[in-house]
């Protein structure tokens, strides 16, 4: 924030979000250290990891997922997206969530084709 009143550049409005979502991850990221509750491999009953790496923290900071297409996650959920052994078929969900296309697109279109944005953004 003290970079509003810099003579440098005043940073874009994204700014805001992306350091709470930074600070939302350090803080988690704490938790789970201090906790144990990052665990080798995804069964519970393993012996929990006693040290994380600096680029792992680094890479769960700064992993764009959070940012532009998801809510936040805490460490443990980017650690087994990573090292998971499982697959897990997204194609079927995704076909399914697709299929409001058939029915929004053609809405769209004509929806642009009646009422122009042009139209609409005139004083």
């Amino acid at each position: 924030k003290l970079l509003v009143f810099s003579v440098f550049f005043i940073p874009s409005y994204m700014t805001d979000a992306v350091l709470l979502l930074m600070v939302l991850r350090i803080v988690s990221y704490a938790y789970d250290y201090q906790h144990d509750d990052v665990f080798e491999g995804d069964n519970k009953d393993s012996k929990p990891s006693t040290s994380i790496a600096f680029f792992d923290f680094i890479g769960y900071c700064f992993c764009f997922v959070g940012y532009w297409t998801g809510p936040f996650y805490n460490y443990r959920t980017y650690y087994n997206m990573l090292h998971s052994q499982t697959l897990i078929r997204s194609s079927k969900l995704a076909l399914w969530h697709m299929r409001w296309m058939l029915v929004l697109l053609p809405i769209h279109i004509a929806q642009n084709a009646l009422i122009p944005l042009d139209y609409v953004m005139e004083p």
